[in-house]
């Protein structure tokens, strides 16, 4: 497998070698070397005060080439120094299972656009003795501590398939999974134009999350994460694809944290095509987070706004509901301790939104304003959080964040 990806790798900087940044000032010398070793990116070290620059699509394909090799870039810096177009040119993400992307990379404030996967990367990954077949898809597969900021990507298109017999799917437009022990960061990122489906053609997972900016975050051990000023605006249609449970999130698919986590300043603007004759599942969960896991830290939520579109009207057939679709979490999970007792939980300030549902095939149209729903054992606490279609002038929000010039569709600037 990790042959196939390096080969698929360098034919893509075989063809890519020629998108360098038209705004970029420096001259770079786009000429491939066959030989792999002797390739660098247009500058730098990967210090912090030296980063590894990223200049041009060849560097962005050299950097995901030598990660999936297993080059060990921990720790190390990459800075993005101008816009690119990946010209809809076949994407493998960056990372895979024992590879991992560890480093900072920060875009600048430069876009890369039309970014296109047909294909993710699927591999083994064994937790307490039991062995997993997961896929994994996204500009990033699998990171691990990593901070990713200051990065707008717009009109990018995700195509979930090829899982064989893979059990869990994770998959983002940035990121498909994040693993966290110590601390990671995702800030200051617009996921635009952007659209993720899941086409399966036999195999069936048992476990789906899907999100608009990153599929899953696990934050586990002495651990904090920060997800925050993020915009997503993202279609994630499962008409073809659906799992046994399925977590889509117009921000992430699940968030899952044994520690602590911060999520500010989002806005989030979801839409899910279901497949209407075929979506009665007990585990579909639509939100800005299809799924949560609070643990025995603060699992903190602020500053927030979502719209979530759905195009079926909800319903059940013989008992078994269509889907689960909130404003803000799809479905909230609070894990208790051995003896039975329940720490930490959820803390949510300002958090305002709604579910649209449209039957597709008529003019049917119902709105639900329920942002989530904890389980009876939860712990949390909740202020000015309202499930609105216009936000309110009392809604807290940073405004040298916010854009709230059309308050029925607030947006981070």
């Amino acid at each position: 497998m990790k042959k196939i990806i390096a080969l698929f790798l360098l034919c893509s900087i075989l063809l890519l070698s020629f998108l360098a940044c038209e705004n970029n000032t420096n001259e770079t010398d786009n000429n491939i070397n066959n030989d792999t070793d002797l390739m660098l990116f247009s500058g730098g070290d990967g210090t912090e005060t030296a980063p590894y620059k990223i200049s041009s699509a060849n560097d962005l394909v050299f950097l995901a080439s030598e990660i999936n090799a297993g080059k060990d870039y921990k720790e190390n810096f990459f800075s993005l120094t101008c816009d690119i177009d990946l010209n809809n040119i076949e994407w493998t993400p960056i990372g895979t299972d024992t590879n991992s992307f560890e480093g900072v990379f920060d875009g600048n404030g430069f876009t890369i656009k039309n970014l296109k996967i047909a294909s993710g990367i699927s591999y083994n990954r064994e937790i307490s003795d039991i062995v997993n077949r997961q896929y994994v898809s996204g500009l990033f597969g699998s990171c691990k501590n990593s901070t990713i900021k200051n990065l707008t990507i717009d009109t990018a298109e995700v195509t979930v398939r090829d899982i064989t017999d893979s059990k869990q799917v994770y998959a983002g437009v940035l990121l498909g999974y994040m693993s966290v022990d110590t601390s990671a960061e995702i800030s200051n990122v617009k996921i635009l134009n952007s659209k993720i489906s899941a086409n399966f053609n036999e195999a069936t997972p048992q476990l789906l999350q899907i999100g608009g900016l990153v599929g899953y975050i696990y934050d586990d051990g002495n651990s904090v994460s920060h997800i925050k000023n993020i915009h997503s605006d993202v279609t994630i249609s499962v008409e073809d694809g659906n799992g046994r449970s399925n977590r889509i999130g117009g921000i992430a698919g699940t968030l899952a944290t044994n520690s602590q986590i911060e999520v500010s300043n989002c806005s989030s603007y979801l839409s899910v095509k279901v497949n209407s004759e075929k979506c009665y599942n007990y585990e579909n969960y639509f939100g800005v987070f299809g799924s949560t896991q609070a643990g025995n830290e603060t699992f903190s939520v602020k500053n927030i706004f979502s719209n979530v579109t759905v195009n079926k009207v909800y319903d059940d057939l013989y008992g078994y509901p269509a889907y689960t679709a909130n404003a803000i979490i799809g479905k909230a999970f609070h894990s208790k301790q051995q003896d039975g007792s329940v720490i930490g939980g959820y803390n949510l300030k300002n958090v305002f939104g709604y579910v649209e549902q449209k039957n597709e095939n008529s003019t049917e149209t119902q709105i639900s304003k329920q942002l989530y729903e904890m389980p009876n054992h939860a712990l949390y606490t909740e202020t000015n959080c309202m499930g609105v279609e216009t936000l309110p002038t009392t809604h807290g929000f940073d405004l040298d964040i916010w854009d709230i010039s059309t308050l029925d569709k607030p947006k981070i600037k």
